[in-house]
């Protein structure tokens, strides 16, 4: 289970619309590493009108997940950005809906001191 939320994980890091469109939940909100909150419809916006990335702009590193409900998850993991080298550790809420698929209906991003 773990490998497959991970790889969930990391096609949201490649900003394809059809990604988040599929993945994130209808109510899906996000406190980025910025302090503002975000919505889906905010992030269909911002997929919408940037470039789909052809590589991964951040690296994923001690991921790890944790059964916290009946089809609830929770990943906790770290990134780091490939051009600047600023790391974020990460808390992100999946639920299996109903149709069987994964969905994150929450996030979190902090910036790390390192």
């Amino acid at each position: 289970m773990e490998n497959i939320l991970k790889e969930l994980e990391e096609l949201l890091l490649f900003y394809r619309k059809e990604d988040f469109k599929k993945l994130l939940d209808e109510n899906y909100k996000e406190i980025g590493v910025s302090g503002k909150i975000y919505n889906k419809a905010m992030e269909m916006n911002y997929v919408n009108s940037h470039q789909v990335l052809s590589e991964k702009k951040f690296t994923i590193s001690d991921f790890s997940s944790k059964k916290i409900g009946e089809n609830l998850i929770m990943n906790s993991f770290k990134t780091t950005d490939k051009r600047t080298n600023v790391s974020a550790f990460r808390t992100s809420l999946w639920k299996k809906q109903v149709n069987g698929n994964w969905q994150i209906f929450f996030h979190q991003g902090t910036l790390t001191s390192e």
